[in-house]
């Protein structure tokens, strides 16, 4: 079973802005993107191996500055544990684990039985 999953990327259009400053003076600008990755096993130096997943953007709701109503949508398929990060606010980042039911659904997972779950799968330098 496959389920969707969507975050707003809230403040995109600013970000996209700074990226560009950023990237005119040499530097690196840190990104506050939503993603989505998918959890493959443990790792010494992150906790957690990931894949990260790529995305489809939905600029319909968008506002005239892209700060709010950009959505970003990922697929994801029952049998597989993924960690999410986005924004419910400006100043506000979630982080939160997720699966696909049986039924179709995303659930949240909590963190304990996200890293137990990460743990039997191994790791490459676990």
């Amino acid at each position: 079973m496959k389920a969707a999953f969507s975050a707003e990327a809230i403040g995109l259009g600013d970000d996209m802005k700074m990226s560009a400053l950023y990237r005119e003076a040499g530097l690196r600008a840190r990104s506050s993107r939503p993603w989505v990755a998918q959890i493959t096993g443990t790792s010494k130096r992150y906790g957690m191996e990931r894949r990260f997943l790529p995305h489809r953007n939905d600029w319909r709701a968008a506002n005239k500055n892209a700060t709010r109503g950009v959505m970003f949508w990922w697929t994801l398929e029952e049998g597989r544990l993924y960690q999410a990060q986005y924004r419910r606010s400006r100043n506000d980042w979630v982080t939160e684990f997720l699966r696909v039911t049986a039924a179709g659904e995303v659930e949240r997972v909590p963190a304990d039985e996200a890293r137990r779950i990460a743990a039997a799968m191994g790791g490459r330098d676990a």
